[in-house]
């Protein structure tokens, strides 16, 4: 049954007339033909992974379709990219160089190609902003707010927009919130807990005491 070319075909079988065979004389007369290769096709599992910025996938598993059962035949090696490198989920992967191995391999025709499906998550990233960021009472907020981040963005992507804060304009302390800072869809995220702290504003006083009142200040008297 192994495909080649020129293979003796050599006929079997009876004859039926209702006489065992007897009415005629029959000479099997031998001939050549041709076992061709059976096309099959395959897929593939891919692994979930983070944004990274390449489509690179990693292959599970291969998985032969349309094989003769018991066979010697499988799948491997091959490499395989995503449809593209930006967050989605089930995005389609496409599988190349797919080799078959096995003692059976031979009978089959494939082409190394298969496709499967697989998911890229964002990157979390972390926002922290600078501590100590301060302003005196009345003055303007020292923006934009500075901050690190961890990790790093992929290059070349970069950040958009600015932190922001709650509002207030009172001495105290004031959360950090992410206002329009934005790295894209490839990218979650999260802000760590830090303060924006507004300091009383001094006022130096020259004069009586008793006639002194100045609302929403913190006065001293030299």
């Amino acid at each position: 049954e192994i495909v080649g070319t020129n293979k003796t075909l050599t006929p079997s079988g009876i004859v039926n007339d209702g006489n065992d065979g007897k009415n005629y004389a029959v000479t099997p007369v031998t001939a050549t033909g041709e076992i061709t290769a059976k096309t099959i096709t395959a897929r593939i599992t891919a692994k979930n992974k983070t944004y990274d910025g390449d489509d690179i996938a990693e292959i599970l598993t291969r998985t032969l379709v349309d094989e003769i059962g018991g066979d010697d035949v499988t799948a491997i090696g091959g490499t395989a990219t995503f449809a593209s490198e930006d967050v989605g989920e089930n995005k389609i992967v496409l599988a190349i160089g797919i080799a078959l191995s096995g003692t059976d391999a031979g009978n089959y025709d494939y082409n190394g190609t298969a496709t499967g499906n697989a998911d890229i998550t964002p990157l979390e990233i972390t926002i922290t902003p600078t501590a100590g960021q301060t302003k005196v009472y009345g003055e303007d907020d020292p923006v934009p707010f500075t901050y690190t981040n961890t990790p790093a963005l992929i290059s070349p992507d970069t950040f958009d927009g600015a932190l922001s804060r709650v509002e207030g304009g009172n001495v105290g302390y004031y959360d950090y919130t992410l206002g329009t800072l934005d790295a894209g869809s490839n990218y979650a995220l999260t802000l760590a807990s830090e303060t924006f702290e507004i300091t009383v504003k001094n006022q130096k006083y020259m004069g009586n005491p008793d006639s002194f009142s100045i609302s929403s200040i913190v006065a001293y008297y030299k």
